[in-house]
């Protein structure tokens, strides 16, 4: 638990073009911390031995990096972001990562970890024996920070954004071949303004799944857009143990192309979008971090 403790700071690790794919996440964390009167600030690589380091990040700094971190008298928090299965984290190749060499003893050296998916906080605990809590993904009221725009102002009628795998561009481009408006950026993207003002114009966010592989539910890719006022439509999973779905509009991914084709056409989506975002905003993340003082 984050008892006793005034002073924290949010430390992202790792090369800096990762720094806007967590944007959302270290803002909502930090505006989340400071509403419960915490004293937080916001470091890039840069950790601090008078406060509590949350580091988020962790999967994406060096080896040498994480063994430093083992080793020092640095007292630290993990926001994990990352799945860690069958002795894999996010089925990277252990030459990439190795999980067991010095991943998991980072972990195991955090004064807590914390994650928004119940199967890793299990996965961790039950299998590693690492103290973690879980901690679900909320509304933050400080992250409503895109410009609101009419329906009949919003050109665009799909937009995805995030690393263009095989499957994800698969589904793309069917979806442009059925004449709808597609805007896609590729991971590392653009700046996060211009992620916003594209997500301002289009009627539909896309949440595809990474692989077929995939077993969570990103809760940022979707409750983000939502709540700034753009209906998500995800992809329909066999598991969805944090609800994260609830707050999208779910499709099949069979008929994933028709039935994005039918939100637009039908302007159902205009109905939903204020169903789910409704959804998100009855689900404060204040509400998750004060039982963790």
């Amino acid at each position: 638990m984050i008892k006793n403790t005034s002073k924290l700071v949010i430390v992202h690790l790792g090369d800096n073009k990762f720094l806007d794919i967590k944007r959302d996440i270290i803002l909502g964390i930090y505006h989340t911390l400071v509403a419960l009167d915490y004293d937080v600030v916001i470091s890039n690589n840069m950790l601090d031995k008078n406060r509590l380091n949350i580091i988020i990040g962790l999967d994406i700094t060096s080896r040498e990096i994480r063994t430093q971190l083992q080793n020092s008298q640095i007292d630290y928090i993990v926001y994990e972001t990352e799945i860690i299965h069958n002795g894999a984290l996010n089925s990277r190749p252990k030459a990439a990562i190795d999980l067991e060499l010095d991943y998991l003893p980072t972990l195991a050296k955090a004064k807590l970890v914390l994650s928004p998916f119940k199967y890793v906080v299990n996965t961790l605990k039950n299998q590693y024996g690492i103290n973690a809590i879980y901690v679900k993904w909320g509304y933050v009221p400080e992250l409503n920070d895109i410009e609101v725009r009419k329906d009949d102002q919003k050109g665009i009628d799909c937009y995805f954004f995030g690393i263009l795998t095989k499957k994800r561009n698969n589904i793309l481009q069917q979806i442009m071949k059925s004449g709808l408006k597609v805007k896609i950026t590729d991971f590392p993207g653009i700046p996060v303004f211009l992620r916003n003002h594209f997500i301002s114009r289009s009627k539909l966010v896309l949440s595809l799944q990474h692989n077929s592989q995939w077993m969570t539910v990103n809760p940022y890719r979707i409750m983000y857009p939502i709540q700034n006022n753009c209906c998500v439509v995800t992809e329909k999973q066999s598991s969805d143990l944090d609800g994260y779905n609830d707050y999208a509009v779910v499709a099949d991914t069979v008929d994933f192309v028709n039935y994005c084709t039918h939100l637009i056409h039908s302007k159902e989506y205009q109905i939903l979008r204020q169903k789910k975002q409704a959804l998100v905003m009855a689900e404060p993340m204040i509400d998750q971090f004060k039982d963790l003082i």
